[in-house]
């Protein structure tokens, strides 16, 4: 399992499909078939999650500057966030009520700084699940991700937080991995690939 990043991103859909293309002639070694495969990409589920016919499986998400696109024989979801702003009234719209009341008991036990983190820390933890399902970041069936072990949709799929080689929670930025089924240590598992410098 692989993740393609870049730290360079400059936003916008013809970008992304670059990087796309990009990390895909690294992971395969081949121009022409990243090109083609890109070109394939299509659409599943009632949501479009994004598939390539004939590739593994792959989840892309940005935030800021950073790209990334996580590659796997495995079922995955992939999420990148920067930290920015109170997102209190999201946190009550959108999360699990364990989740919430999670984020509430941080904040009065550690400050509004702690809490934020973990709401941040818990938004990339629940996007990466809603992408390996293919579900929508609005739907409010998703369960608490506080835990590592989370069952969605009948399907036991395994959360976990992730750090970029160089840049961290410290840094402001949070990064979450789910995987279909049970795993231990995704983070250990994980190559990652910096295309700014390969």
């Amino acid at each position: 399992m692989k993740i393609y990043y870049s730290q360079t991103y400059g936003a916008g859909r013809g970008e992304s499909r670059r990087l796309l293309e990009t990390a895909i002639a690294v992971h395969t070694g081949d121009e022409k078939l990243a090109h083609d495969l890109v070109g394939a990409v299509g659409t599943t589920g009632e949501f479009g999650k994004p598939v390539i016919d004939g590739f593994e499986e792959f989840s892309v998400s940005h935030s800021g500057r950073t790209w990334a696109v996580l590659i796997s024989e495995e079922v995955c979801g992939l999420d990148v966030q920067y930290r920015r702003g109170s997102r209190k009234r999201i946190a009550e719209r959108f999360f699990d009520p364990a989740d919430t009341e999670h984020i509430r008991q941080k904040e009065e036990c550690s400050g509004t700084e702690a809490a934020e983190r973990e709401f941040f820390r818990l938004w990339t933890r629940r996007e990466a699940l809603v992408k390996a399902v293919g579900g929508s970041a609005a739907a409010s069936d998703v369960p608490s991700v506080k835990d590592r072990a989370v069952v969605f949709r009948d399907i036991l799929w395994t959360v976990e937080d992730i750090e970029f080689p160089d840049y961290s929670a410290d840094d402001g930025l949070h990064a979450a991995v789910c995987l279909a089924g049970q795993h231990e240590g995704i983070q250990h598992d994980i190559e990652f690939v910096e295309l700014d410098r390969s």
